[in-house]
């Protein structure tokens, strides 16, 4: 313990004997698999379980897999006019393979239904529209029988979430005809595997991003069709923090105010990721265009990255969110690996985070100061344990003070991520109410201070 002099203002109370309930782990999700890499390679298990994901929503694997016939429905079912009823139409076998890695490696499984983007540019082929919507339900309704009833010589996992389709409204990359079709083939769908799945969460449509005015035809559709669906799901690519941390209170507002049919419907925001811009990762792959993309402070790779993971996942916690998931499909672009197969700044975010995931219950944080790139999660586990996860998204102050109550007489100890450092243990100053923090450099940095006595 040393005295501290007053010298910077304190940005917020921190108060530890507040409890405000418990933590909500499933924002701590992601896209990712161990199975993501060749796996000839080499095995990232143990780097997938040191992150300690609640769930895991399956979504472009086939992509990430090649040559390997997983996840998506034309690979599981592969004659579409096929009966349905019948086993022998279907290929589970290695889907099965890599579910069962995502069940031991203790993390639940997201299953999305349907098919993985496709980036051809013109000719389009997986996207097509399904011939029959209602044939199609039933292909549907066989694989969710097989991963959980046993059906077909398969399992009785507990999957519990099941989404239909993914980003219809981006057009013929993932949904190749009217989007009107979409909505007649969503409601044939959900109405469908509702009637003989009632126990399970069916529903989607993992939009490619929260808008009222695309949602809305949707779900007059179900409307009519009196289906609700058991959650809405969309997707936020951006470096707005404050405007992604936002996004579920404008989501739960609106659908609270159109019917209060929708209640218990779940918010899940199932892709969400830091980027500046799509140029230079999509729009001709140039050397220079893809270095600025992935590289440097501001990169996909860097501490900007980092540090706004954190920013939004600490905002989460306060919001109407029911489970969100990283994207971290094509792991050595939008994951955690490097090219060379080393770990990047997204890696160690989500380890820190994963470290705040391990006490149980959110404390009080008052802020005192209109300083507004920063966020941070205080959390306890009993009374003698606490932790405070602060995010500085591109902050400008060189010095972080909070006024702390709740952990007089506790030793303090902190982890940085900044431009340089990657989970390195940081000096802080600290009194027993006063923690002061003095970054390494200007801008995003990211802090883990953990309390114990």
């Amino acid at each position: 313990m040393i005295e501290l002099t007053p010298i910077e203002p304190s940005l917020f109370d921190i108060d530890f004997t507040q409890n405000l309930g418990p933590i909500n782990k499933r924002l701590h999700s992601s896209g990712y698999a161990p199975n993501q890499e060749h796996r000839s390679i080499g095995d990232f298990t143990p780097i997938y379980k040191d992150l300690h994901f609640d769930s895991a929503r399956s979504h472009d694997w086939a992509l990430n897999n090649p040559g390997m016939r997983i996840i998506d429905t034309h690979f599981l079912f592969p004659l579409e006019d096929k009966d349905p009823s019948d086993p022998s139409n279907y290929y589970f076998t290695a889907t099965d393979e890599v579910l069962t890695q995502i069940q031991n490696a203790g993390v639940k499984i997201f299953y999305r239904l349907g098919t993985s983007i496709e980036h051809t540019k013109d000719a389009h082929f997986n996207t097509n529209l399904p011939k029959d919507y209602h044939h199609y339900a039933e292909v549907l309704a066989g694989i969710i029988r097989h991963y959980t009833q046993g059906w077909a010589n398969g399992f009785h996992w507990d999957i519990q979430y099941w989404e239909i389709w993914n980003e219809a409204d981006l057009g013929a990359k993932c949904w190749n005809g009217p989007i009107e079709e979409f909505y007649k083939f969503f409601v044939i769908v959900l109405k469908r595997l509702k009637q003989e799945f009632p126990q399970l969460k069916i529903g989607g449509p993992a939009y490619t991003g929260w808008n009222e005015a695309r949602f809305a035809p949707l779900l007059e559709a179900c409307e009519k069709a009196n289906v609700v669906p058991d959650f809405l799901s969309w997707h936020c690519y951006t470096a707005d923090a404050l405007n992604l941390a936002n996004q579920p209170t404008r989501a739960r507002k609106w659908l609270d105010e159109r019917s209060p049919v929708y209640k218990n419907t779940e918010l899940i925001l199932n892709e969400w990721h830091y980027i500046l811009s799509w140029e230079g990762l999509h729009h001709g792959f140039s050397e220079n265009g893809y270095k600025n993309a992935m590289s440097g402070t501001t990169g996909m790779h860097g501490v900007d990255s980092a540090t706004f993971n954190l920013n939004v996942l600490a905002a989460w916690q306060d919001q109407p969110l029911d489970a969100a998931f990283y994207y971290g499909s094509d792991s050595l672009t939008w994951g955690f690996h490097t090219i060379f197969h080393g770990l990047n700044k997204n890696y160690y975010s989500f380890k820190m985070h994963s470290a705040v995931m391990q006490y149980d219950d959110k404390a009080k944080a008052t802020p005192i100061s209109d300083y507004k790139t920063l966020r941070v999660l205080p959390v306890t586990k009993g009374p003698d344990h606490a932790a405070l996860l602060i995010a500085d998204y591109r902050g400008g102050r060189p010095v972080l003070a909070f006024n702390i109550q709740g952990m007089e007489n506790a030793q303090a100890s902190a982890l940085v991520i900044d431009d340089t450092h990657d989970l390195t243990p940081h000096p802080i100053e600290w009194d027993g109410k006063r923690l002061v923090i003095r970054k390494n450099m200007p801008g995003s940095a990211a802090f883990l201070v953990q309390f114990a006595r």
